[in-house]
Parts: C-alpha cells; structure tokens; sequence
C-alpha cells in the first residue's frame, strides 16, 4: 500500500499515531495562539496564507497533518518564522524503527 501524507495512519504504527495526534493538537493550538495574539479571525489568517478557512480551522483543531510548504505559508500568513511557529511543540525521544523478517 503506498504511503499517505493525508492519512498517516496507513503507515504508522499506533504508539506513532498518538504521537502524531499530539503534535497535531500542539500546533494547532500554537497557530490559534499565535493568530489570536495577532488579532486575526480564521478567515484573516485564511486570506493572508491562501489557504481555505475550513482548513485552518482544522489545523487548528489537531485534525489536519499539514505539508511542509502549508506551515510556511501559515507562518507567512501570521507574520512569523516557520521555527516560531514549530517552538513549542512536544518533543519526543528518537523513535527506532522496527525490523521485518
């Protein structure tokens, strides 16, 4: 099965999809935090990083695994650097691998 960047769960194994769940709820609740703290509704932040309103909002709710070039443009969006956007976001001991037969 190939990989899926919009459902992790196909590949992940499940200590990694709570992992993965986590840091979606953490993000999301740093993009509310930081578009609050910059006076924005969800639609301004919307406009501002080209995205769809629905979709931030989701961002915001933990429910989106977003790409790379997403968090830039929110990051652009917000006004800040994608490494302040990211600040902040659970850290998790190097996660091995496991082997196949």
């Amino acid at each position: 099965m190939p990989r899926s960047a919009a459902n992790p769960s196909h590949t992940l194994p499940p200590s990694l999809l709570r992992h993965c769940a986590e840091v979606q709820a953490a993000f999301g609740g740093r993009v509310r935090e930081l578009r609050l703290a910059a006076g924005l509704s969800i639609e301004e932040l919307a406009d501002r990083s080209t995205l769809d309103a629905s979709y931030v909002g989701q961002i915001e709710r933990g429910t989106r695994n977003l790409s790379l070039f997403n968090v830039w443009r929110l990051a652009c969006g917000l006004g800040v650097s994608a490494g302040e956007l990211l600040r902040e976001l659970p850290s998790v001991r190097p996660l091995a691998r496991s082997r196949r037969a």
